[in-house]
């Protein structure tokens, strides 16, 4: 009985420090950035296309200055023309919105002098100016919207991307690399540039209206971490 006793006893002064260690080497995040977006293949240049990118993130502390993060994030992406491709091309011209269900994996590593921030008048807080990440995605496309402007099928076959809508590719796994401006403990600066590794669209043998479509984008926006 006493040794029962010693044990919860032991066992309650010790959870707080557990939870203590838990929480950091454990966390949780959220972001929301802006991205502009490009397709290679759809005869357009430039970041043109603005959508939105957010969600949640999950970190684990590897050492003080590094750490890992999985993520679930909703994600704008697609390519547009500019207004003088439009003209140049008598307003025969695609709007592409594609609209993905991501899953990043990054390894990140701070980097810089270490700043301290007072909270208060006792507690400190410690935190690396600049943080570097790199990783990949999972992605799937969760829905599609293409808008076409003009009839001249002959000298803009792309005016007809909708017919192969159903042959792109849901799947998309990305290469990952970019930056955090931290501006405290909490809150940062994010930036990066995401590539997809798989075509979103690869034509049939003979198909010569289209070519490869391949999708890119940067986003920049804020990054919150409890």
């Amino acid at each position: 009985m006493r040794r029962l006793i010693f044990t919860s006893l032991l066992s309650l002064l010790t959870l707080p420090l557990l939870a203590q260690q838990v929480k950091q080497r454990f966390n949780a995040g959220a972001s929301l950035s802006f991205n502009v977006a490009q397709i290679d293949g759809d005869k357009y240049f430039g970041y043109r296309k603005l959508g939105l990118e957010g969600g949640l993130r999950g970190i684990a502390q590897l050492t003080t200055k590094q750490y890992l993060s999985v993520g679930i994030l909703f994600s704008q992406r697609g390519g547009k023309p500019s207004d003088r491709e439009r003209s140049a091309a008598n307003f025969n011209y695609v709007d592409i919105r594609l609209n993905y269900a991501e899953m990043p994996f990054l390894y990140h590593i701070h980097t810089g002098q270490r700043t301290t921030k007072e909270e208060g008048k006792k507690n400190k807080e410690y935190f690396y100016p600049f943080t570097f990440f790199t990783g990949t995605s999972l992605g799937r496309i969760v829905s599609t919207d293409i808008k076409t402007n003009g009839i001249n099928v002959e000298d803009y076959p792309i005016l007809e991307l909708n017919s192969v809508v159903q042959d792109f590719s849901n799947l998309d796994v990305t290469w990952i690399i970019g930056g955090i401006i931290n501006f405290d403990t909490h809150w940062g600066l994010n930036f990066q540039h995401t590539l997809s590794t798989i075509p979103l669209y690869t034509p049939a043998e003979g198909d010569e209206r289209f070519v490869r479509l391949l999708g890119y984008h940067f986003s920049i926006g804020i990054i919150y971490v409890l």
